[in-house]
């Protein structure tokens, strides 16, 4: 249980001291050890009496699983630093002086964090509001003034909250920052249920357009097709292809092209008979102009030898 809880909490690095501080201190507290870290339980002086030895073996044991419980949440590259240490409260001291430092390069690098925080419009307000206060608490040897501390917050937000700030900074009194945190909590989930509501109406939306395409489409295919046919299955016309050329997408019997090619065969036919109908009332004409004109000849020719 105790390993499930320390694996919870996240491991100790070089960046997560404060919260992991936090929380380790929880767990040793909840198994009665914190006393041992701390130093207020201190070892009982050794006098060689029995009861004194049971107290002082207590005391080791109880100890040592205290500094067990703090190591095992240390990544493997920090215990270097602490592998000297023989107690609990030893270790513990250490690691405050490594991770703790109270000098002013700590405070400006502190400060300037607090300064430069700002939160993307990805990121959740209570997480970002979390790490703006964790940062106040380290810093509250700095007395910083509340006001200023509305301030900071306000600005630390996305543009997108910019009416909100607006409002905010048009009142005759800032409000302070824990009633600034509630407010801004407030208004975060107030637009993410405005978001749920948003993306609901789009969908609703969405489902009410191919409903509407649907119908659309079952309307279209009840319509006869070029045929004379209905279509009852408006997509199997996509998967047929033509016997005739070839192309998917109708039947030979509505292919356009074989009607081209059909018609074009019959105005040849039709244009061959009209010729061929020309030619021979052409050569008929010939023939009766030939024949006259033989008439006519002969005529003359007997018409000469007949006397006068």
């Amino acid at each position: 249980m105790i390993m499930a809880c320390i694996i919870a909490i996240g491991k100790l690095s070089k960046d997560n001291y404060d919260s992991w501080k936090l929380q380790i201190e929880a767990i040793l507290v909840k198994n009665d050890h914190w006393n041992f870290v701390t130093g207020a339980e201190q070892k009982p002086e050794v006098n060689g009496d029995a009861d004194n030895a049971t107290a002082v073996a207590k005391w080791i044991s109880d100890d040592q699983k205290a500094k067990a419980h703090i190591v095992l949440s240390i990544y493997p590259s920090e215990l270097s630093q602490i592998k000297n240490c023989k107690t609990s409260h030893e270790l513990w001291t250490k690691q405050q002086n490594i991770y703790e430092s109270k000098g002013l390069a700590r405070k400006a690098k502190l400060l300037k964090q607090l300064l430069f925080t700002k939160m993307t419009d990805s990121k959740n307000m209570s997480e970002h509001i979390n790490e703006f206060f964790m940062l106040v608490g380290k810093l509250k040897e700095i007395e910083i003034a509340n006001d200023l501390l509305t301030i900071l917050l306000l600005y630390s937000i996305p543009e997108s909250y910019e009416n909100f700030r607006i409002a905010i900074e048009s009142r005759d009194e800032l409000p302070s920052p824990e009633t600034l945190k509630i407010k801004l909590i407030e208004e975060a989930n107030a637009r993410k249920d405005k978001e749920i509501l948003t993306f609901h109406d789009s969908q609703r939306a969405l489902y009410s357009k191919k409903k509407k395409y649907e119908r659309h489409r079952i309307n279209e295919s009840r319509q006869p097709n070029s045929d004379g046919r209905r279509n009852r299955n408006n997509n199997q016309k996509f998967k047929l292809k033509c016997n005739y050329c070839g192309i998917f997408g109708h039947k030979a019997s509505i292919c356009r092209k074989k009607q081209e090619n059909k018609n074009m065969r019959l105005n040849n036919n039709k244009s061959f008979k009209n010729n061929s109908a020309m030619l021979a009332e052409t050569n008929e004409t010939k023939q009766k102009v030939t024949f006259n004109y033989a008439l006519l000849t002969r005529k003359e020719m007997f018409s000469a030898l007949i006397p006068t």
